[in-house]
């Protein structure tokens, strides 16, 4: 779940306390407190994401087809 406090973006687990903020660097780009996110599109639809942390770059996940 995310939500939005003071124009930052907040990452919760299943209502639960925050866990981390997140910085909006530009559309589906944003940085955490482990790395730099990056939403992939598939006609217009999050596909998935690819994060860079410290050493590990381009570590991929993709959606399941349903």
């Amino acid at each position: 779940n995310f939500e939005v406090e003071n124009d930052i973006l907040k990452m919760k687990n299943q209502g639960k306390q925050f866990l981390m903020d997140c910085t909006i660097i530009e559309i589906d780009q944003f940085t955490m407190a482990f790395g730099l996110v990056n939403f992939e599109r598939t006609n217009g639809q999050v596909s998935g994401f690819k994060l860079d942390s410290g050493r590990v770059k381009n570590l991929q996940f993709h959606k399941k087809d349903k």
